[in-house]
């Protein structure tokens, strides 16, 4: 088991991906470079996790940089990081503030995983938990809570 990350750009006819595994050995570099073509264009995935902190969960906290560079122009940049990044990169940095809109994570093996996000720009952070239940007597289940409250449950897990 180890961190990867998956960039994917998506057009109306085509879909495109980049995907970098992080290993988790302790002599792999946690930093580095991809290149993929889009439509004729390149696009350039950076990352530094090298000074990564993770609290809970498969996501850095700070201490990292993620950019998406295409044509020699930032165009997504997350984590905490952001000086180094442009420093380390030499690329344009975008006319406009970019946003990311959505997020996706795959946790394989465990039965309870937990995460915190925060939906839309200006709004407060909310922990989410994922729970699998599928021992003892009760039907196999999943429940996803907000802040406690459950707000999905999948019953008749297969």
């Amino acid at each position: 088991m180890g961190h990867g990350l998956s960039v994917h750009v998506n057009d109306s006819r085509c879909h495109y991906m980049c995907k970098v595994d992080m290993k988790s050995w302790s002599f792999w570099k946690k930093h580095g470079s991809k290149s993929f073509d889009v439509k004729g264009k390149k696009m350039e995935v950076f990352w530094d996790v090298s000074k990564a902190k993770y609290v809970c969960g498969p996501e850095p906290q700070e201490g990292f940089y993620v950019a998406l560079v295409c044509e020699n122009e930032i165009v997504l940049l997350l984590g905490d990081m952001q000086e180094e990044a442009y420093k380390k990169i030499h690329a344009r940095k975008p006319f406009s503030e970019p946003t990311l809109l959505s997020r996706r994570e795959h946790v394989f093996g465990k039965r309870y995983y937990t995460t915190k996000a925060q939906f839309g720009e200006s709004g407060r952070t909310h922990d989410i938990v994922i729970e699998c239940h599928t021992g003892g007597s009760k039907e196999p289940r999943l429940d996803v809570r907000v802040d406690k409250k459950v707000v999905l449950q999948v019953k008749h897990l297969m």
